[in-house]
């Protein structure tokens, strides 16, 4: 009996010690050595601890325009194709000098860059209805002549609507 006591309190003991221990974050994790594989080590800024593992949506426009959070729903739509290119030693480069350019003409648009190999694409918008979109196309191909004629509406993409 007196064994069976000193066992139980042996493991209450081992619980509340593990318990009281800190918890690792997944960096903390993943900077901790195993013994047989590789190290990885991953630099960040302290104020990136805090975020870790909570949900923050940031839309660039309307953080440009100073508004607070809005919460967004996705849902099938409408956006600009204002670029596409596979030419890896120009295209991220043209890529980012369109996106600038429309970002500036059009800042009520929201206007993404994503790379999905081999293609750099900038996107522009976020429409419900192919008219929508169509109209807000024409007024980027009298904008840009230059490059306006590449721009098209893409149909069927996942877009961004505030709720409110």
């Amino acid at each position: 009996m007196r064994k069976l006591l000193c066992t139980l309190l042996a493991l209450f003991v081992g619980f509340g010690c593990l318990a009281a221990q800190e918890s690792k974050s997944i960096i903390d994790d993943i900077n901790s050595p195993v013994n047989g594989q590789g190290r990885v080590t991953v630099m960040q800024d302290e104020t990136i601890d805090g975020m870790l593992g909570t949900y923050h949506e940031v839309d660039s426009v309307a953080l440009a325009q100073g508004l607070l959070h809005t919460n967004y729903t996705i849902v099938k739509g409408y956006k600009i194709l204002v670029f596409s290119g596979n030419n890896q030693s120009k295209s991220k480069t043209e890529a980012q000098q369109k996106m600038s350019q429309v970002r500036n003409a059009f800042p009520d648009q929201e206007v993404t860059m994503t790379y999905e190999a081999p293609f750099w694409r900038v996107h522009a918008g976020n429409f419900i209805t192919r008219p929508e979109a169509t109209e807000i196309l024409k007024q980027m191909k009298r904008k840009f002549p230059s490059f306006g004629k590449e721009m098209y509406v893409v149909d069927n993409v996942n877009v961004k609507r505030p709720t409110y």
